[in-house]
């Protein structure tokens, strides 16, 4: 999409310059923001110098060739005078770069991509960067042999993050320490789903493609942001105090899954009873084809998990939801406090329904 340009009055130009607080006024001279946060686990992950507030990403998507187009517009808040700021992203070709609605000078280096504004920002600017980019996503491999970033599966794809998987889907500050809102637009072929975290905020068809669009209104950690292309059997139903609830299931995994999903009300019910308030606006679960992943993950709001769970698991990923998704740790180290608490809430479950003590 392409912006048309208008001459302005000289005065008018002057004026929201001073509002916004670029770098002519005051003449800033910034330095870069930093590549890597020195995560003692995954020290290129993430990056200094700004905070995000929010994500808004386009993408489109077609199963039979995987391909991805995607447009990302990242509003964040620089917390230093910046000269430059790095993005992660890993793969994909980037076609452009615009920092608040002007040119951006880039280059790529390894999983960073560094972007150069036409003017430095000023501490505490706001400031919105386009990205524009596309090819074939790739799939990561974690040291232990677990596969993340973009999996194709036998009808669309999943993307999934933990730990830096979300790079290879679309540009951010990979890192935990950095939690924003979300909006994620999926256009796919007509007669697939794009199910992703939050609400469904519109659905539209054009041209034999369905775009989805999903916000997430309450902050969310790159790693646990999620797509889902496919074919899905998508149920809405009521939890606690009417809470939403979304399923989305592969239709091979319906009639495996309808007892497990039977119980997720009332496993929300128990955990409420048990860590306090739902965090979210909606609950749920992702159930794709077995053999999608090799593991379940708690993504924000509606877990995924490859084919259906039992109850433990799904018990396990929901308690994600109070921690790990909503208190997130500000370091890779402190993972553990994610898994521990939510296996301790195994436990507890299981003592509460006819288990050990």
């Amino acid at each position: 999409m392409s912006r048309s340009v208008r001459a302005v009055p000289a005065a008018a130009t002057v004026l929201a310059l001073v509002l916004t607080g670029t770098a002519c006024e005051g003449g800033v001279h910034g330095t870069p923001g930093g590549s890597g946060l020195r995560d003692p686990y995954f020290p290129r992950a993430g990056n200094g110098g700004y905070d995000v507030d929010h994500y808004a990403l386009t993408l489109d998507y077609t199963p039979a060739t995987r391909r991805l187009t995607g447009t990302a517009v990242i509003t964040a808040r620089a917390t230093k005078d910046l000269s430059a700021f790095d993005l992660d992203l890993s793969g994909l070709r980037v076609d452009s770069v615009g920092v608040d609605g002007r040119d951006a000078r880039f280059n790529r280096a390894g999983q960073k991509l560094t972007v150069r504004p036409h003017d430095d920002l000023r501490e505490g600017h706001t400031f919105r960067t386009t990205v524009r980019y596309s090819g074939v996503p790739r799939t990561l491999t974690d040291p232990d042999g677990s596969e993340e970033g973009w999996l194709p599966t036998a009808d669309g794809a999943l993307g999934l993050g933990e730990p830096v998987g979300s790079m290879a889907w679309f540009p951010g500050n990979d890192h935990p320490s950095d939690k924003a809102t979300y909006d994620i637009t999926v256009t796919v072929p007509q007669g697939l789903q794009a199910v992703s975290n939050g609400e469904l905020a519109s659905q539209s068809t054009h041209g034999g493609r369905t775009a989805y669009h999903w916000h997430t209104a309450e902050p969310m950690a790159g790693y646990v942001a999620t797509v889902a292309i496919g074919h899905f059997v998508v149920t809405r139903t009521e939890g606690p105090g009417g809470l939403p609830v979304l399923t989305a299931v592969d239709p091979g995994q319906v009639r495996a899954s309808a007892a497990v999903l039977a119980q997720l009300p009332g496993i929300v019910k128990w955990e409420e009873d048990t860590f306090g308030p739902y965090p979210f606006s909606s609950v749920g679960a992702i159930i794709a084809r077995p053999g999608a992943a090799g593991y379940a993950l708690e993504t924000q709001n509606r877990p995924v998990f490859p084919g259906a769970p039992e109850t433990g698991t799904l018990v396990h990923e929901l308690a994600h939801q109070w921690y790990g998704d909503s208190v997130t740790p500000k370091s890779w180290r402190d993972m553990w406090l994610n898994e521990g608490f939510a296996t301790y809430a195994q436990w507890l479950w299981q003592e509460d329904h006819g288990g050990d003590s």
